[in-house]
């Protein structure tokens, strides 16, 4: 599960994190995103097909059947700098 949310307190960068950023599952298995952020995210990435808009309290989830280096981040932001991106590592 990964948790989309809000940073800690006393970031001073505003916006959002995934947690964790990076996660490691073997083939077959299911990854959630779990939206508990208070604004709209839309999940996208390499080889991850595109969420619907996740309103908060919303999940969306991915059967990952091969294995590799799946990068993701929320559409929202891919054009901020620094914007926060995660992994997803799928080995057999």
């Amino acid at each position: 599960t990964v948790i989309i949310g809000e940073l800690p307190p006393g970031d001073t960068a505003g916006g959002y994190a995934f947690t964790p950023e990076s996660l490691m599952v073997t083939v077959g298995e299911t990854v959630t995103w779990i939206n508990e952020d208070d604004r709209e995210h839309v999940i996208i990435g390499d080889g991850i097909p595109a969420s619907l808009p996740l309103r908060p309290g919303e999940s969306y989830s991915v059967i990952f059947n091969r294995s590799g280096r799946f990068s993701y981040h929320s559409i929202e932001e891919l054009e901020e700098p620094g914007s926060p991106r995660g992994e997803v590592f799928a080995y057999y």
